[in-house]
Order: C-alpha cells, then structure tokens, then sequence
C-alpha cells in the first residue's frame, strides 16, 4: 500500500494534477461483500435439485399448459443483494410470455429485510406483504 501511495503522490506533483486537489488516504478502507443470490425456481423435480432462473434455463423449459399462470399472481421474494438478479428474471419471465402469447396479473416484488436466517422476521415481512 506504501508503494501505491508514494507512486500516486508523485504523480500528485505534476502541475497538471495539482489542479485537481485530489488526495490519496494511506489507511486502507475495508468493505463487505458478497456473492449475490440468483433467483430460484419452484419445480417439482426434487428438493434435492435447484434451478437458478436466467434466460437459457426460461426459454429451455416446456410450457404445457398457461391456464394457471393467468390466474395467479405471482410474487418476485428477494433480498436486497438480489434485487438486480430478481428484476432480470422478471423481465426474462414477461419477455417468454410475450413470445408464446401468455398473460399473467401483475408481478409484485418483496424485498426481504436483512435477517441472515432469522425465519420470524421473514415470516412477519411476508405477512405484512400479503395483508
């Protein structure tokens, strides 16, 4: 980190970027990450098999019958880490229907609180959503 701060303070004292003000911290900062959760599909193939919907997966499963779709509503859950990845299945899910002339009702969003496994405040957020 020494050596990153004395090549960026040495390019700090050309003319051009003294204009500028900019000033470099030497104490690093650190941030949390993580990998983001990709949206899951219900299906009936096993608890034991998990399928992460993306477009490939949309557009290589079978549509049999769409009758229920169009009566249902369907519900998007996430957290809000994967909010972008829930909002890409959504709109890959709108684009098939469009393709095969289905109609669903309105697709809804749930956002899920920051819990990390507490199953009573996924419950109560689940709740209030459907009340």
């Amino acid at each position: 980190m020494a050596a990153i701060v004395k090549m960026v303070n040495g390019l700090f004292k050309m003319k051009k970027w003294a204009e500028w003000d900019i000033q470099v911290d030497q104490t690093p900062q650190a941030l949390e990450s993580r990998r983001l959760a990709a949206p899951e599909l219900v299906h009936k193939e096993g608890d034991d098999k998990h399928l992460y919907a993306s477009e490939r997966l949309l557009k290589q499963m079978p549509v049999y019958q769409s009758d229920k779709l169009s009566k249902v509503q369907l519900i998007f859950v996430h957290d809000r880490y994967s909010a972008n990845e829930a909002d890409s299945a959504r709109a890959n899910l709108m684009k098939c229907q469009g393709q095969m002339g289905m109609k669903s009702k309105e697709m809804q969003m749930l956002c899920l609180p920051d819990c990390k496994g507490n199953t009573q405040k996924i419950q109560m957020a689940v709740d209030q959503f459907i009340d």
